[in-house]
This record gives C-alpha cells, sequence and structure tokens, in this order.
C-alpha cells in the first residue's frame, strides 16, 4: 500500500517526519472529509467518502498517479 511505502521513505530520509498539506477551499466539509482520508490511509484503514459538496466533477487522476509512481518508482 502507498501509505506504508511513504511511511517507510520518512523513516528512511527524515526521521519518520511527514507533512501533509490539505487543499479544499474555504469548504470545512471538504477539509474534514481530506483529513479523514489521510488518517485512513496513513492507518491503513478503508475510508468511506460520505460525499463530495463541491458542484464541479472530479478529475480521474488515477492515470497521473501510475506515472509518478512509476517515474519515482514506487
Amino acid at each position: 500500500m502507498l501509505s506504508k511505502k511513504l511511511i517507510d521513505l520518512a523513516e528512511e530520509h527524515c526521521g519518520g517526519k511527514i507533512v501533509f498539506v490539505l487543499e479544499g477551499g474555504y469548504n470545512a466539509t471538504n477539509l474534514a472529509n481530506g483529513a479523514n482520508a489521510v488518517f485512513a490511509a496513513l492507518m491503513d484503514k478503508d475510508f468511506v467518502d460520505p460525499g463530495d459538496a463541491s458542484p464541479r466533477k472530479e478529475t480521474d487522476a488515477s492515470e497521473m498517479i501510475e506515472k509518478v509512481c512509476k517515474w519515482h518508482r514506487f
């Protein structure tokens, strides 16, 4: 799982420290959902998205994420 790799990399390169910057605009629900998703991933728990209050369609970034992981050899 990607979170395990992040934790391992953080241990190896920076004493286990990880910093996350969350962006959710001014919508408190979206910010909370983003924080909950990050914490769930770090604890290897499933995150069930309760829904997005954004009126915009979310972009599928899976292809770009695959390319970045491949480039970084994850």
